[in-house]
């Protein structure tokens, strides 16, 4: 019989993601993320340098929840403060 030294689950755990990846939610490029903004390409690159609009990179890539992006927009995302 193999003892165990540790008493309770000691395996790291997943960060519980905020925004659900299902079928419902795309993943959108930064070009799709323009169009559906209807904005410039370039103010998409501005808003991810200054940290105001949700996004991750894939590689080397950005990558946008379109959850988060709709979440985002509800919020105000955008607005001048």
């Amino acid at each position: 019989m193999v003892k165990s030294y540790f008493t309770e689950d000691t395996r790291p755990t997943k960060k519980k993601q905020k925004y659900r990846r299902d079928s419902n939610n795309e993943i959108l490029t930064t070009r799709m993320v323009a169009d559906y903004l209807h904005c410039h390409l370039s103010t998409v690159y501005r808003l991810v340098k200054m940290g105001k609009i949700p996004h991750f990179k894939l590689g080397g890539d950005l990558r946008f929840e379109k959850a988060a992006i709709d979440e985002w927009i509800e919020k105000g995302g955008g607005v001048q403060d």
